[in-house]
């Protein structure tokens, strides 16, 4: 008897904080890209997708399943972005989402007159 690895699907994901941008990189290997819904609302990055399960021929049996499959949802929270130009990639089983930021209004120093 084998064992059931059970674990629930979440995708390790590095976030990286450039100057101008925000990159999100999530392992995510045997997933089309028509299974990925990314969504952008109230400052929070949604991703949603999903890993197919795997399907045997007739008259096989699977033996040992540790690839986890099924759907998965991840949130990140980012500030002073621009929504409208986030992008996203997948490529060699990594998604790669840009994110880039909003340029940072400098506060105008106001001068105090005498009299």
């Amino acid at each position: 008897d084998f064992p059931v690895y059970s674990e629930q699907l979440t995708p390790p994901a590095d976030v990286v904080e450039h100057q101008n941008k925000w990159e999100i990189l999530l392992d995510m290997p045997g997933v089309d890209n028509d299974k990925i819904n990314l969504e952008w609302k109230d400052g929070v990055l949604e991703i949603r997708a999903e890993r197919p399960e795997i399907k045997c021929e007739e008259g096989s049996t699977l033996r040992r399943n540790e690839r986890r499959c099924g759907e998965f949802i991840r949130h990140f929270r980012l500030e002073g972005v621009k929504e409208d130009e986030i992008s996203a990639t997948l490529h060699n089983g990594v998604l790669k989402i840009e994110i880039p930021k909003r340029e940072e209004k400098v506060a105008k120093k106001i001068p105090v007159k005498v009299g």
